[in-house]
């Protein structure tokens, strides 16, 4: 699992074997790299065996102004609101990874979080009410929203001006604009358009 490709493919469970790929990949370590089983909204995915993490690269020389932030859900059972179908929810994570290497190219700073979201003694049941790190109480109504649980709680504790945010999302995106494609979202469509043109220049288009 040492290069970009493996780790796309990979099925890897443990957080902690993903950042030290990621950390090889990139040639840099993080850093911070938090066990965040007991922060906030992200003790929704405690786990005995797969701690959540809550990861900081900058490859921006200390300029956090524009923040990166990533989904890592390195599978996605929907937990006891279970998926019909999770065949393919280890692409859960591609939101994270996508994240690290675009802030890797552009120079960026970046926070993912990389977690499981599984049934399992203790896990999270629907209706139960968290508490995150800035004292909001969120009811977990579905516990197949993580991803925005997730997001919510890294945006909530982020010092940046601009947040870029990367999620794999909802089959509602898939109905409206098909596999393999992104939607992106902004209230800034100045801002959106020059970050555009700027991927589109990497990757030679």
């Amino acid at each position: 699992m040492g290069t970009i490709q493996n780790l796309f493919n990979s099925q890897e469970l443990n957080p902690v074997e993903v950042i030290k790929t990621i950390s090889l990949i990139v040639k840099q370590s993080p850093v911070s790299n938090e066990n965040v089983s007991d922060s906030g909204l992200f003790t929704m995915f405690a786990h005995p065996k797969y701690a959540p993490r809550r990861v900081n690269w900058d490859f921006s020389n200390g300029k956090k102004d524009v923040t990166i932030i990533g989904k890592g859900v390195l599978y996605d059972s929907g937990g006891y609101n279970i998926k019909p179908d999770a065949s393919d929810m280890f692409n859960d994570r591609y939101g994270a990874l996508n994240a690290v290497l675009l802030a890797k190219v552009l120079k960026l700073n970046v926070v993912v979080f990389f977690v499981v979201n599984l049934i399992h003694d203790g896990a999270v049941l629907p209706g139960t009410i968290l508490t995150s790190l800035k004292g909001k109480k969120v009811c977990i109504d579905n516990t197949d929203a993580e991803g925005r649980i997730g997001l919510a709680q890294l945006i909530e504790t982020i010092d940046t001006t601009h947040i870029i945010s990367f999620a794999t999302l909802t089959g509602h995106s898939v109905a409206a604009i098909g596999e393999g494609h992104a939607e992106v979202f902004s209230k800034d469509k100045s801002k959106l358009i020059k970050l555009l043109q700027t991927d589109l220049q990497i990757i030679g288009t």
